[in-house]
């Protein structure tokens, strides 16, 4: 490749130098009245400079005379980069030995005096290419910030691509690696290239010391609210390194959960900390119902000004922590991408083979959006392999290690995770990490010495820079607008319009009133006939007061009182307050006091349960089958509820029932004393030490007329069109009971009476077959009592 020198043009570099122009008229008659003769100098007398005043070659505010070694050259030989948008892995050859057992890791730690420099580390690449880094960074040590600063934002052909609609350019780091590994991170696949979620699945992962929250940004606005986020970052009570939710413009910030480890989402975020590592371990798994991530993205640096040439030294901590973390909440088969820096040492390289052993393929990648001329680069595992606990274990205990060292012995530390013997047996591990830190190292000096043209001619600048930025956001699937903030809607607004989208997709011209009026016909046990289709309706019990929510944003959530007869949304009201809902999600909910104990003692806690979903953030979904609105609502109070938050309100789907299954449900209730409350009510328990209190049975219809659900003599559930007469396994498209068709037919049962107490006694003493049958027969006849009466009690 032509080697080229800041005075030559490269392709894509242009200088503003230009030859001499032509002066106007009008300047040559105004120079002319001041006394001007051409080819004379300006004076009295013309002895004036005659010739152009160059620009000055001064470096910053040194004083005239002092120059900068490296950069007091008129040239500096470069060489022109080739652009690569599309970027391809270049994987390592995946390991065929099992993981590594403790006790084999054990042998292979190495405590030694701390070093302080990497230049005798050349066992993993070129000594000459070393040297070469290390005297390149050390040019611009005495180089002033807007200087250096100034001369890169020239140079890099792809620094016009920033943070384009996130909040800054680790949004885009993460859509250029997600683009360059085929998605693997937001659409997750098996070894064998299946998809690991479907499209009811909610994606899993963690964002590691990743303040203020870029990464996560874009996987957020990649899958919308079908994400659940779990953060874990130094927390920064001014806000400079800690997350920034208000600043996710693009995506659903309220299905990201930030954890601090102990004292949860009061902890301080230290990632060193082992107990902050267990604390945060504890919470993934606790929520993921111990299954863990489908992957981890951790971006740890700390500030090395002036300590360039020792990064790796000072961040190897840091990046333990983080392949400890990843390892610890992983799922089987999950990914991870980590940025480290320089690998040069045997620590460094050690951690890295490890990972080798953990999954199923590994590779160190330098994503475009990193900048050139930097150290950093991110090692990406994808497959976690099942039983790495032992290697997750080991970690641990070396973090332990570095933390005693430092505390009793300063003067000493970890030199090595895996022996230098066992290392060298690995040819083609050391090759392929020799190869790469060679090929990076290279390229890396090309743009140092790129930056220090640059510095040298303020002249010269990238003519590139739009074209690449334009062609990266079409690879990366990222829009070409700016970021702006979403303008305000209030509640209402949102309404109608998430009203007017349903009304569209589902056909239905109800309008406001249905959702204005009491939603109930209140019925008694003489008209209970209407439940003879009883597959067609499903129950759930009726608890507290009802409420339309609005999300606006965060914890700004409205609704109004659906027993009120005027749509005025309220503020958050203690019913719902603290409550975070993703923008545009409109749900009915019940607001329900869970109560722990009896008596005086007794504990209170709000908790929502979801009744049914017309939106989630601003995804119409009010006309889908009951069946999936119900596992909507699953999935939303999975995204949303953050139990590190003291005093959090928890969000809850509301369980409904088959009618033939009542029986079983009628088990869990239990006569208990509230408190406040004269007579004992009735409670359903909750969990083994909660219990809400029942005030009567909502009946809902899934299938829409003419359509009815029916049990077949072969025990199969089938629809039957009493229009047409027309039978099928499959369900209709047009007996999908969509939102407000449900609420138009909906019914109460108040349980109130003695004779439904007696039923429930009644119902206790019945195999559940009987007790279906009975409690069918007692909807057919209308009169439970003759039912009980009619068998002796």
């Amino acid at each position: 490749m032509k080697r080229m020198r800041d005075t030559d043009s490269p392709t894509g570099v242009q200088s503003t130098k230009a030859p001499k122009m032509d002066y106007s008229n009008v300047v040559q008659r105004m120079m002319a009245s001041m006394g001007y003769k051409p080819g004379a100098g300006l004076g009295k007398e013309g002895g004036g400079i005659t010739q152009p005043i160059e620009d000055s070659a001064h470096k910053g505010r040194r004083g005239f005379g002092f120059s900068l070694i490296g950069l007091e050259k008129e040239g500096v030989d470069w060489e022109p980069e080739e652009l690569n948008c599309d970027q391809k892995p270049v994987w390592l050859v995946p390991s065929l030995e099992p993981v590594p057992t403790i006790e084999d890791m054990e042998s292979w730690l190495t405590i030694g005096v701390k070093k302080n420099t990497v230049a005798d580390e050349t066992h993993f690449c070129d000594s000459n290419i070393l040297q070469q880094i290390l005297v390149s960074k050390s040019v611009f040590d005495d180089l002033s910030t807007k200087e250096f600063l100034d001369a890169r934002l020239r140079s890099n052909p792809y620094e016009t691509i920033k943070g384009a609609i996130f909040q800054n350019r680790a949004g885009m780091k993460m859509a250029n690696i997600d683009a360059a590994f085929d998605w693997m991170f937001t659409n997750p696949r098996s070894t064998d290239g299946k998809p690991v979620l479907s499209s009811m699945d909610i994606l899993y992962y963690a964002d590691v010391c990743a303040g203020p929250g870029g990464f996560s940004e874009y996987v957020l606005w990649k899958k919308k609210w079908r994400a659940k986020g779990f953060g874990f970052t130094l927390k920064d009570p001014a806000g400079g390194s800690d997350f920034k939710l208000d600043q996710f413009l693009s995506a659903p910030c309220e299905t990201f959960d930030p954890h601090y480890g102990v004292d949860g989402y009061d902890g301080d975020g230290d990632i060193t900390r082992p107990d902050n590592l267990e604390a945060f371990k504890h919470y993934v798994l606790d929520i993921t119902n111990g299954q863990g991530v489908h992957f981890v993205m951790a971006d740890g640096g700390i500030s090395v000004e002036g300590q360039e040439n020792v990064q790796e030294l000072l961040t190897k901590q840091l990046v333990l922590c983080q392949y400890t973390c990843a390892l610890s909440i992983l799922a089987t088969g999950g990914n991870f991408v980590c940025k480290v820096f320089d690998m040069f040492t045997p620590f460094s390289v050690g951690l890295l083979y490890l990972l080798y052993r953990c999954f199923h393929k590994i590779c160190i990648f330098k994503p475009v959006t990193s900048r050139p001329a930097n150290s950093e680069r991110y090692v990406v595992g994808i497959g976690l392999r099942s039983n790495t606990q032992s290697v997750c274990e080991y970690m641990f205990s070396v973090n332990e290690r570095l933390l005693q060292l430092r505390k009793e012995y300063p003067g000493n530390d970890v030199l090595h995770v895996v022996s230098p013997e066992v290392l060298s047996e690995k040819e083609e591990f050391v090759s392929y990490i020799t190869s790469f830190n060679d090929s990076f190292g290279m390229n890396q000096i090309l743009n140092l010495r790129k930056i220090q043209s640059f510095v040298n001619n303020s002249g010269l600048f990238e003519t590139r820079q739009a074209e690449i930025r334009a062609r990266c956001l079409e690879l990366w699937k990222i829009p070409s607008v700016p970021r702006t903030v979403p303008l305000e809607k209030s509640a209402l607004e949102h309404f109608n319009w998430i009203l007017q989208e349903y009304r569209t997709k589902s056909g239905d011209g109800s309008d406001l009133s249905v959702l204005l009026s009491t939603n109930f016909e209140c019925v008694t046990m003489d008209k209970l006939s209407f439940l003879k289709d009883i597959h067609s309706w499903k129950w759930c019990w009726a608890c507290g007061k009802r409420f339309m929510l609005i999300g606006l944003g965060r914890n700004m959530v409205q609704g109004w009182d659906m027993m009120s007869t005027r749509p005025t949304f309220m503020q958050a009201r203690k019913e719902w307050r603290g409550l975070e809902l993703p923008k545009g999600t409109v749900i009915e909910v019940e607001c329900v006091p869970e109560l722990t104990g009896e008596g005086s003692g007794q504990l209170k806690r709000d908790t929502v349960y979801i009744v049914d979903v017309l939106s989630i953030h601003n995804e119409v979904v009010g006309s889908r089958p009951f069946k999936e609105r119900v596992q909507l609502a699953e999935n939303l109070c999975r995204v949303v509820n953050k139990p590190c938050r003291k005093n959090s309100v928890m969000l809850k789907p509301k369980p409904y029932y088959r009618i033939t299954k009542a029986t079983e449900q009628f088990h869990c209730l239990k006569k208990r004393q509230c408190k406040g409350e004269g007579s004992p009510c009735l409670g359903a328990d909750v969990n083994v030490d909660s219990f809400v209190v029942v005030r009567g049975i909502i009946f809902q219809k899934h299938v829409s007329d003419p359509w009815h659900l029916h049990l077949s003599r072969s025990g199969h559930l089938y629809y039957y069109n009493g229009a047409t007469k027309e039978s099928t396994y499959d369900c209709p498209t047009t007996s999908i009971s969509s939102y407000l068709n449900m609420v138009a037919r909906r019914c109460l049962w108040l349980l109130s009476s003695d004779a439904v107490k007696n039923f429930m006694k009644y119902s206790l003493s019945l195999s559940e077959e009987d007790a279906a049958k009975h409690l069918t027969l007692a909807y057919l006849s209308g009169a439970i009592e003759q039912a009980i009466e009619h068998h002796g009690h």
